[in-house]
């Protein structure tokens, strides 16, 4: 701006420069006149030639002596103009680094709009997520205690039919027992007798066996009930932490767009 007004100052002053330039022309012409005048006796067409030959001249020099006034004019208007703007520019210069600071501001806050939309959107994503294994957690759980509730009845009736079993032997062998008291048994009846013994020392042996199997699922069954359940809490307990901290991501995301709304 400041090269620009000196520019035109300079214009100004060259002009000025050619303006006294015609000035001092007009009045040599002037004296030139005069001078004719003086001699007009001796040779009046001569004079009279060179006096229309000099008007010509005066009037070429007054046509751009009026345009070196407009330009005189025009250029004083574009120097009030560039003094204007200058002043301009000098009460707005304040506005306009409020504004690059508010410009500043405004960026800032819509970066951390931008950051907060995603950090929220990945808390709403990881909600999901936590969301799907605290439900699958829950299904495997159910599906657990389904099979081992089936599989402790199944040993169940194993041990209630073999249980049956060993009271119907032991019933038949207390018969023979009874029998080989009262009379003398035979080889066989003896025979009989002994296999029955063996078999339901056989019997009692296996509900033994069975009874520590369901007293193993049952056991097995509670602690996997109990991991589950403790990893279900733990899951939830993640969840509602997370589903806190997206809802605090969105109150301040709330904030900022208020906050932009304003601008």
């Amino acid at each position: 701006m400041q090269k620009a007004l000196k520019e035109r100052t300079s214009e100004c002053d060259s002009l000025k420069k050619r303006l006294e330039k015609f000035e001092r022309d007009r009045q040599q012409w002037e004296n030139q006149k005069r001078a004719l005048e003086a001699k007009q006796p001796l040779d009046v067409q001569m004079l009279q030639s060179q006096k229309r030959e000099l008007t010509m001249q005066l009037d070429r020099e007054q046509a751009e002596k009026q345009e070196l006034f407009l330009q005189i004019n025009s250029l004083i208007a574009q120097l009030a103009d560039a003094n204007r703007d200058t002043v301009e520019e000098q009460k707005n210069g304040p506005l306009k680094a409020e504004n690059e600071t508010l410009k500043k501001q405004m960026d800032n806050i819509l970066a951390i709009q931008s950051q907060l939309n995603m950090d929220v959107q990945t808390l709403q994503d990881e909600v999901r997520r936590k969301s799907q294994e605290v439900e699958k957690a829950r299904n495997e759980s159910e599906q657990l205690r389904v099979i081992m509730d089936s599989e402790k009845s199944r040993l169940e009736c194993s041990l209630e039919e073999l249980q049956r079993e060993l009271q119907m032997k032991s019933a038949a062998l207390q018969s023979l027992m009874l029998v080989k008291q009262e009379t003398k048994m035979s080889e066989a009846d003896s025979a009989i007798i002994t296999r029955l013994t063996v078999e339901n020392e056989e019997l009692r042996g296996e509900i033994d066996q069975i009874r520590c199997e369901v007293e193993s699922r049952v056991t097995e069954i509670s602690e996997i009930k109990l991991e589950n359940e403790t990893k279900a809490a733990s899951l939830q307990s993640e969840l509602i932490a997370l589903q806190e901290e997206a809802k605090r991501k969105e109150a301040e995301l709330s904030i900022i767009q208020n906050n932009v709304s304003k601008f």
